[in-house]
């Protein structure tokens, strides 16, 4: 499409190149996806939160969290920085795993003063989930009011599976307590881990 675009006599812009980049995600071309990025920024077509956003994802999602990293540490413009670019790069870490980097990442974005939102939570618990790092999974969740972000039942249930895979099978029933409390529905995700965390601790 951009090749047609450029053989007529419309300018190729920003958007269009953005349509391109989010087309790399579900195809998961993450090459491609740095290809055009690269492109804009050599060609001087500004590239704004949208492409660098949709760059990430893309490499998050063919599992290049080192890329993903790269991007946001030394491509991304550290003014103006946006949520969903320091999202989609926990996101790509939590899927590979790697609990240090989306901390670290999270600290990164108050340096900057981007605001972290309950879908940055929910990435940077998960990755501490799948990292066995129960109490840290705790700390983010008691932190998120702290911030005003509200958690939801997806950040309970990070919490809930965390203590059910160290199990800590009183930490995930008394948070099943919270989220009910906090008028939250539970779901078989958050019942399953509980049950689980009461297996492995004989209760």
């Amino acid at each position: 499409v951009l090749s047609a675009i450029r053989g007529s006599s419309i300018a190729v812009n920003v958007i269009h190149e953005n349509v391109a980049i989010s087309a790399c995600i579900k195809s998961g071309l993450w090459q491609l996806a740095l290809n055009r990025l690269e492109c804009m920024r050599h060609n001087e077509l500004e590239p704004d939160m949208t492409s660098y956003g949709a760059t990430i994802s893309a490499c998050g999602r063919a599992g290049r969290w080192e890329l993903a990293l790269h991007i946001v540490n030394s491509v991304l413009p550290a003014e103006g920085s946006s949520t969903v670019c320091f999202n989609a790069a926990i996101s790509a870490c939590e899927k590979a795993g790697r609990w240090e980097q989306a901390i670290a990442l999270l600290g990164h974005m108050e340096s900057l003063e981007a605001a972290p939102d309950v879908i940055t939570y929910n990435a940077a618990m998960s990755a501490c989930e799948k990292g066995g790092q129960w109490d840290l999974s705790l700390l983010l969740l008691g932190s998120m009011p702290v911030v005003t972000v509200a958690p939801d039942q997806v950040s309970y249930n990070a919490a809930i599976s965390a203590c059910a895979k160290s199990r800590c099978w009183q930490l995930a029933l008394d948070l099943l307590g919270e989220m009910q409390q906090a008028k939250l529905r539970a779901d078989g995700i958050s019942y399953s881990s509980a049950l689980s965390a009461c297996g492995f601790g004989n209760q």
